[in-house]
């Protein structure tokens, strides 16, 4: 049923999306994706400032029938509602913005390192999480305990560690560490192979699964991120490399621990003057828009590409294999 004199508008927490051969409603309430035609959506954007009523009127015919199918799926599903003042409900302001110099940090943490220096240095880049890949070794945690007090005082907000098992591995050790640091948001144990012991925790977990095979393999591209944050930052940034840093083993500073190229190392440089390099943030500011892989597909702002990007000479960038 079309009110007459009102406009139908989505909901705050949806958002459309057109592709080359179809459109989707993101619901980032629900974390859902809803498809619809690029009619539809061609639509969604006369409603945003035009009368319903205004625009079926234009229409003829079967046209008519179909507009009416539209505006009864967009109610029945919960999608849009009606509204004289549409001007009270503005579009989506799409601007991001975070005030940290790195959000995400990835570390191979190596045994034998100090990582004293930078921890501070960590700090002083107001990163919020961090995540770090453990050895399995018999002194492991007492060496991740050290580096963890180092961090009690951080502007992290999460932590999140993949240990790998390892002979003589004590479940009430993970328990005390978990308990110890408030900041540990999960702690995951790669390569578990004996039974899965009983713990209340939701956020000690065990998986048979090795390692090499968890690290080597990268976030699936038919796997979609839908929340509102990710698509603000997705539509401004490339969502995987935009303020991220992942150190190996060594110390080596890259985009991504599956590539190859580094652009400094932690023991040799300042972590400061390592990530204000124009090399080390070339794709920061290159979201899915720019990448012909992408850029048609409406899904593009839940993608969460990790594969190194090579400028074609259209001035636009294309994907390289790891």
């Amino acid at each position: 049923m079309i009110n007459k004199g009102s406009h139908l508008i989505l909901y705050s927490h949806n958002q459309n999306v057109r592709g080359d051969e179809r459109s989707v409603i993101y619901n980032f309430k629900k974390g859902t994706l809803c498809f619809i035609p690029n009619s539809l959506n061609d639509l969604l954007e006369e409603f945003s400032s035009r009368p319903v009523a205004a625009v079926r009127a234009e229409l003829e015919g079967e046209d008519c029938e179909t507009f009416d199918e539209y505006v009864s799926y967009l109610r029945e599903n919960q999608l849009a509602f009606y509204t004289d003042e549409p001007h009270a409900f503005p579009r989506m302001d799409k601007a991001y913005f975070v005030p940290e110099h790195i959000s995400n940090c990835v570390l191979e943490f190596n045994l034998e390192a100090d990582y004293t220096n930078f921890s501070w240095q960590l700090d002083e880049t107001l990163c919020k999480n961090l995540e770090i890949r453990v050895p399995g070794d018999h002194n492991i945690l007492i060496k991740l305990d050290v580096f963890l007090t180092g961090l009690s005082t951080s502007t992290l907000r999460s932590i999140a560690i993949y240990l790998e098992d390892y002979k003589g591995l004590e479940i009430s050790a993970l328990k005390q560490l978990y308990q110890n640091y408030p900041k540990i948001d999960k702690i995951i144990i790669l390569g578990y192979q004996g039974k899965v012991p009983n713990i209340e925790s939701e956020d000690i977990s065990f998986f048979a699964e090795e390692p090499s095979s968890v690290y080597s393999r990268p976030f699936p591209l038919d796997k979609y991120l839908v929340n509102r944050k990710f698509f603000l930052l997705s539509s401004n940034h490339h969502p995987y490399f935009f303020k991220r840093i992942e150190i190996d083993h060594i110390g080596n500073v890259k985009n991504c621990l599956l590539h190859q190229e580094s652009f400094g190392n932690i023991f040799e440089q300042p972590l400061g003057e390592i990530i204000e390099k124009k090399e080390f943030r070339k794709w920061w500011d290159i979201s899915n828009d720019n990448i012909e892989d992408f850029k048609d597909n409406e899904l593009r702002y839940a993608l969460f590409p990790q594969n190194p990007l090579i400028l074609s000479h259209k001035g636009t960038y294309q994907l390289e294999a790891f």
